[in-house]
């Protein structure tokens, strides 16, 4: 089953449409898809499906210990693509506990046997949450406009997932993780993160967790989609946020605008 998470630094870009018309094309195309939407503290990617107010969601799921995930699947109007509804009835339910976005990741790896793709529509931002599900997939994707706020966040959004996907790529007890967690209480958090100044460091220090990271960075290719693009300077942004990423991130960013 392939994954595509679908975030982005703010909202308002267009996410949720892309990630409506994305499950739609799929499924035209012949592929079993399943679209959910992760944006558990504003969800409204049903009302862009055309789909009727959910009566239960993911807030059900999770607050209902004996809920079976299958009875949140709903069907759709589109032959081959189903919906999982978030829910914004459920006070808190963006805030995820871990065992919450633990069991809600093992819900949806299980759909493998169903699907063929699975769309994640992600809250807007960068909670640590909405940073995991990113990370479930390498293929994620990132909705950006021209406008200045939301290509900075868009950028701010990277540089988090990469900081986030090394801080997991260190075990607790390595001298990578303690090295990181004196440069975070030090101030040194993800805005001031330049990863290939910090890596030469961590090789000399932990070649294990330097290699664990690499490994998994090399995999991470996500894609930026510029979206509400009026003017063919527009689209030159997404060029000066890919040559950010891979000058200070070490980040190889795909393009569409």
């Amino acid at each position: 089953m392939r994954i595509i998470p679908v975030a982005s630094g703010k909202g308002g870009v267009g996410k949720s449409l892309v990630s409506a018309n994305l499950g739609v094309a799929f499924a035209q195309a012949g592929q079993k898809v399943v679209v959910a939407d992760l944006d558990l503290g504003a969800s409204n990617l049903h009302l862009v499906l055309g789909h009727h107010a959910p009566k239960k969601g993911i807030g059900t799921f999770l607050s209902h210990t004996r809920s079976n995930f299958e009875d949140v699947i709903a069907e759709t109007d589109v032959p081959g693509l189903r919906f999982i509804p978030g829910d914004t009835e459920i006070p808190g339910l963006a805030n995820l506990k871990a065992s919450q976005l633990k069991a809600l990741v093992k819900q949806l790896i299980a759909l493998q046997d169903e699907a063929d793709i699975l769309i994640l529509d992600l809250g807007a931002g960068t909670h640590q949450s909405i940073l995991d599900f990113f990370l479930l997939s390498g293929q994620g994707i990132v909705v950006s406009s021209p406008a200045v706020t939301a290509v900075l966040n868009a950028y701010v959004f990277l540089k988090n997932a990469v900081y986030r996907l090394m801080f997991t790529s260190f075990s607790k007890s390595s001298r990578a993780r303690t090295y990181l967690e004196k440069l975070r209480g030090d101030g040194s958090g993800p805005e001031k993160l330049y990863i290939p100044k910090l890596l030469p460091e961590i090789r000399r220090i932990d070649k294990t967790s330097y290699n664990a990271f690499s490994s998994r960075l090399e995999k991470l290719r996500p894609r930026l989609i510029m979206n509400m693009v009026d003017d063919p300077k527009g689209a030159d942004v997404a060029g000066k946020i890919r040559r950010s990423c891979e000058e200070y991130l070490d980040l190889k960013l795909n393009t569409w605008a």
